[in-house]
């Protein structure tokens, strides 16, 4: 790996979740919170765990 592959890997991996943030913007407070029964309950539990694993990683 070089760094042009770790700058296409970023790029990616910031592309992909703009896409998952603004398509959960559009969801309604009860769609962002409702429980779906898996093991990171809502869309809510599954950015806050999003976001905790990025930092994770940044404070590497």
């Amino acid at each position: 790996m070089d760094l042009d592959d770790l700058h296409m890997l970023l790029d990616y991996h910031y592309w992909a979740r703009d896409r998952v943030l603004a398509a959960a913007a559009s969801l309604t407070g009860e769609q962002f919170t409702r429980d779906l029964g898996t093991s990171v309950k809502s869309v809510r539990d599954t950015l806050a765990h999003i976001d905790s694993s990025e930092w994770a990683w940044y404070q590497r």
